[in-house]
C-alpha cells in the first residue's frame, strides 16, 4: 500500500508526515462497499499524522511516499477476525469435550465466552505490542517534481511545490 504525504514538521531524527492522498490496498478503498482503510486506516484512521525516522533527509514542505507492506493488513485481519473465532470454536469443543457425558449447551456457551475472551486479550496486546512496529517507509515523492503542490485536504493547496 502506498500513500503521499507532507512533511508538517522535523524534529531531531524524526519527521512528523500528515498524510494527503489515501493509498488503498484492495482498490476498492474509495468505492461504496470497500473498507476505506487502506494506509490510513492501518496507520492510526483519522489521525493522519505519523512520526517516522528522517533516514531520507526531508524538510519541512517536502512532499513524501508512504509504503507499507501490503500483507500488513492480513496480519491485521488474521488477529481481529480469525484468531477470535478460532478461539472461540476451540475453546467450546474443549469445555464440551472436557464435560464428557455431562456436556450440555451451557458447557459450550461458557467455553465460547472463555474462548472469544482469550482471543480479544491476546488481540489487544499484540496491537499494543505491534503499533510502533508497522513498517511504514518514507520515500521521496518522484510524482511532486512535475506535478501539483502537495496539499492537506479539502483542496488546500500549499504556497510551495513539493520538489
Amino acid at each position: 500500500m502506498e500513500a503521499r504525504a507532507r512533511v508538517t514538521r522535523v524534529e531531531g531524527g524524526d519527521a512528523v508526515v500528515e498524510l494527503v492522498e489515501h493509498g488503498g490496498g484492495c482498490g476498492r478503498c474509495h468505492e461504496t462497499g470497500g473498507c476505506g482503510g487502506g494506509l490510513a486506516g492501518l496507520v492510526g484512521g483519522k489521525r493522519r499524522r505519523l512520526r517516522l525516522s528522517n533516514d531520507i533527509g526531508v524538510v519541512a514542505g517536502d512532499c513524501v511516499r508512504l509504503v507499507v507492506d501490503d500483507y500488513a493488513g492480513l496480519r491485521v485481519a488474521l488477529v481481529v477476525y480469525l484468531l477470535p473465532v478460532a478461539l472461540l470454536v476451540g475453546f467450546a469443543a474443549l469445555a464440551t469435550h472436557l464435560a464428557g457425558t455431562a456436556a450440555s449447551d451451557v458447557t459450550s456457551l461458557a467455553g465460547a465466552g472463555i474462548g472469544f475472551t482469550v482471543a480479544v486479550l491476546l488481540a489487544r496486546t499484540y496491537q499494543r505490542r505491534n503499533k510502533r512496529r508497522l513498517d511504514v517507509r518514507m520515500l521521496p515523492d518522484d510524482r511532486s517534481a512535475h506535478g501539483p503542490a502537495c496539499s492537506l485536504g479539502g483542496g488546500q493547496q500549499e504556497e510551495t511545490q513539493c520538489p
